[in-house]
């Protein structure tokens, strides 16, 4: 038992080491129903028979997820009918107890339910969208009805608020004490810096912001304040006070926080893998964890997962979104802005490769010497296509020729701001110096500080971050990897790629950094100039998984494993990691032939592979236990330092042309959209409404029908450019006139001059009264803005301010809906179809 004082408030059920836990806890409850008053002890109530609150089972043994039950402490809150056990990684301190007790979780989830989300849409405060309030929504809802459910994943494209929105979720959740104190956890300073401004600048409430009314600990703060609310810091930081602290007096209790909230999810988990159910006889579980796991894992909190590119080894940890607002929504929505057509700049170096040929003599990078050194002459040749451009090779003249023609396209002294990203940090210098003199060759001499390299390795790179955001200069800036997530800076609206990506997740994050509004400089779109052949390398979400789990496991313990794997199934795994393992190391440059050839028979460790795989697995297990020389060979080989080749090699633009997704020309982009629409328009209900009724649309119909595009590959924005390309009109037109024009033949027009002709002929049938005409001018506005106003969107804004559709019907005699039909009508010349 466990007493504060004379107060009883927790029974322990300590089984044998290894004996299964009761994960219901039978004995414990039995334990609590059979407590017998006694003089001098004080039972703290009665919960259905139960007179202790709070009960544990624990065999000793640290808890491992598939041996669930012989592992770990189980806890359980009897108080509530509904509440059920889970594991956890210790004990509650006393402190941490007393707190539950005193917590009234049902009413705090009542409070939740019943106080109205309103002031936090209000302009005056925090000034959150429908879809943000819906987020917040979403997590309030797993807390409240799924108490089952410990962690929840936002998936909220990047640039649509995230750090407002969960501004406004914190200050829901300590405002009703649904929970005592929140960690927001990072995984750079930079991040949690810009979030902790977020919490002391934005107002939520009475024109206060959450500081005001709560007290907040920053990344200086190692432990928190005993009246602290919220606490940021890094997951390093925070791995290293949970785990290398040699005091025990400053020990973090595992209640220590009861939610926490980790921004940017998808990062920090490449390494994370659930032990399968040998492998945990035999491995060490934190080669498989994390460190936000292990975080995530140490405290008994709910935790909440905030990301843009839900990866599906987020997925695992979180749980899939409960909540989802993508990119092409936040678009549609008029939330974010829509990228143009990318721009790919051709050279013949990018399409043929650097190559040395036999006999040549290839140049390299000394970096001890600071030096260029030749090599001896090649007996074969040598060649490089563009994904090793900058980085394993180093190559100027490519780098110029890019530059040359982009200082055609970006103004080093305009509003709009420029970010490119670069393969290392010395290819970054390269890139500011060429742009320099590139600037200067075409007579645009620019200030020094008006491009610059922004890394981490730069003095005071925060300070560089914030001049980019707030001041005129830099107006271009090159990266690495320390502006690809995470920072906002809206006035960006070229991104230029001199570095090949292959993940999907990094790509989108770099995109997003370009995606915001920014109507101080008109920013209606973006740019993306593309110089590596950006979209041949990039891989899905899906694809993020290494095989090795941990890189650093050796050759020698891997084949070791064999003898403690008992199934068929899990020694098939193990040989894939060591093929994998093998597949990454016969790329070390150096290795000794010979040594390989007299330790596995095999000319080479690619002809040793394949022998492998020719085998079955029991035959597999055998060659691989029996190789200890080879894998110690391995094991100890380190690989001289690579070089880094310096290439001369002369280049020359060949082409500046605008991608079109799959098609090379904008006539085969148009052709394939009126294709797509043919053969769907009696599958797809928008189409055919749009054809023959296109009154009858509503904006539901034409968001869901503009995302269904999008994932074919036709947009709005490459829609727009392949027209003017292709037909040598500018006509700033939207889908339902380019849907019309491609299936009906419709002469093509923007969607103002088709509402201000609408509206025209209406304002030309009769006499309307001064206030019905400027309620009328107001729905033209939002008709070309939007495209479509019905009669329920006059509940919404702009219109709710001024008494929504029953008070502007009234204004209209109640005539309103059939003046909306006819304004409808003429827009498409009253030509529909029954």
């Amino acid at each position: 038992a466990l007493f504060i004082g004379t107060s009883l408030y927790a029974v322990i059920e300590a089984k044998k080491y290894g004996q299964d836990i009761s994960t219901n806890l039978d004995q414990s409850k039995r334990y609590a129903m059979n407590v017998v008053p006694q003089t001098g002890i004080e039972l703290l109530g009665d919960w259905n028979g139960f007179r202790v609150p709070f009960l544990y089972s624990t065999n000793g043994r640290e808890y491992l997820q598939q041996i669930a039950t012989k592992s770990g402490v189980w806890y359980l809150d009897i108080r509530e009918k509904y509440n059920n056990s889970r594991s956890i990684k210790g004990f509650h301190s006393p402190a941490d107890l007393q707190k539950k007790f005193e917590q009234d979780i049902p009413l705090a989830n009542n409070k939740l339910e019943e106080n109205p989300l309103d002031f936090l849409q209000l302009k005056t405060g925090l000034g959150l969208r429908d879809y943000q309030i819906n987020a917040i929504q979403a997590v309030e809802d797993i807390i409240i009805h799924h108490p089952e459910i410990n962690r929840a994943l936002l998936a909220m494209a990047t640039g649509t608020g995230k750090t407002r929105t969960v501004i406004g979720l914190a200050y829901r959740l300590i405002q009703t004490n649904r929970f005592k104190r929140i960690l927001f956890l990072v995984d750079r300073t930079l991040l949690a810096k810009q979030a902790l401004d977020g919490f002391k600048d934005y107002k939520v409430e009475d024109l206060k912001s959450f500081s005001d009314y709560y007290h907040i600990d920053g990344l200086k703060h190692v432990w928190p304040d005993i009246d602290s609310r919220i606490h940021f810091a890094t997951v390093q930081s925070m791995v290293k006070r949970l785990y290398s602290n040699e005091s025990d007096e400053k020990a973090l209790s595992i209640d220590t926080y009861d939610c926490i909230i980790v921004d940017e999810a998808h990062r920090g988990y490449l390494l994370d893998k659930e032990m399968d159910d040998e492998e945990i006889y035999f491995k060490d579980q934190d080669d498989y964890v994390s460190k936000y796991r292990q975080v995530l894992d140490y405290f008994d909190a709910f935790a909440v997962g905030l990301t843009a590119t839900p990866a599906l080894h987020t997925k695992e940890i979180f749980n899939k979104p409960i909540y989802n607002y993508s990119l092409r929504e936040a678009v549609l929505d008029g939330y974010l802005v829509d990228q143009d057509p990318p721009i790919k700049i051709k050279t013949q170096l990018s399409e043929e490769g650097i190559v040395w040929e036999k006999g040549e003599k290839p140049t390299v990078y000394d970096k001890e010497g600071n030096q260029i050194v030749e090599l001896d002459e090649l007996s074969d040749e040598l060649k490089f296509d563009i994904s090793g451009f900058n980085k394993r090779v180093i190559t100027e003249n490519f780098n110029r020729t890019v530059l040359r023609e982009l200082v055609n396209h970006i103004d080093p002294d305009g509003e709009a701001k420029t970010l490119i990203f670069a393969a290392t940090d010395h290819h970054a210098d390269m890139i500011v110096k060429i742009l320099k003199e590139e600037f200067a060759a075409v007579g645009i001499p620019v200030p020094d500080d008006a491009v610059v390299k922004i890394t981490g390795i730069i003095d005071k790179p925060e300070e560089k971050v914030k001049r980019y955001k707030n001041e005129k200069y830099p107006n271009i800036a090159v990266t690495v990897d320390l502006l690809t997530t995470g920072i906002d800076v809206p006035k960006i609206a070229n991104l230029v790629f001199m570095r090949r990506v292959r993940s999907r997740i990094l790509y989108d994050q770099m995109i997003g950094r370009a995606t915001r509004l920014c109507p101080e400089i008109n920013k209606e779109s973006f740019r993306v100039f593309d110089a590596v052949n950006l979209y041949e390398g990039i891989k899905d979400y899906t694809d993020m998984k290494p095989l090795v789990v941990n890189p650093s496991v050796d050759f020698s313990t891997l084949s070791g494993e064999f003898a403690h794997i008992q199934t068929d199934e899990r020694a098939a795994v193990q040989v894939d990691q060591i093929i994998a393992k093998l597949q990454r190391k016969k790329r070390a440059s150096g290795l000794d032939a010979e040594m390989i050839k007299y330790f596995t028979g095999a000319d080479t460790l690619d002809e040793f592979i394949q022998h492998l795989r020719e085998k079955d697995i029991t035959e597999q297990v055998k060659m691989l236990t029996e190789k200890t020389e080879l894998w110690k060979y391995l094991d100890e080989y380190r690989q001289a330092p690579a070089h880094q080749f310096y290439s001369n090699h002369a280049d020359v633009l060949r082409e500046v042309s605008t991608g079109y997704g799959e098609m090379d020309k904008p006539e085969d982009y148009i052709e394939g959209f009126r294709r797509y629409l043919e053969e769907n328009q009696n599958e797809i209900a928008a189409l055919k409404l749009i054809a023959t009724s296109p009154t009858q649309l509503k904006r539901a119909d034409l968001k869901e029908l503009s995302l269904l595009l999008d994932t074919k590959g036709y947009n709005l924005r490459t829609l727009h450019d392949a027209w003017k390309n292709a037909k040598r009109q500018d006509v700033a037109a939207d889908i339902i006139a380019y849907i019309r024009t491609l299936m009906l033949g419709s002469v093509l027009e923007s969607r103002e001059d088709r509402v201000k002709k609408a509206f025209l002929r209406l304002y030309q049938e009769q006499n309307w009264t001064v206030p019905q005409k400027s309620l009328l001018q107001r729905i033209e506005k939002q008709m070309i803005a939007e495209g479509i106003v019905t009669v329920e969107d006059l509940d919404k804004q702009p219109f709710d301010e001024i008494g929504g559709f029953e008070r502007i019907n009234k204004r209209f005699e109640n005539h309103l809906p059939a003046i909306l039909q006819k304004i409808n009508t003429y827009m498409y010349n009253g030509n529909q179809t029954a």
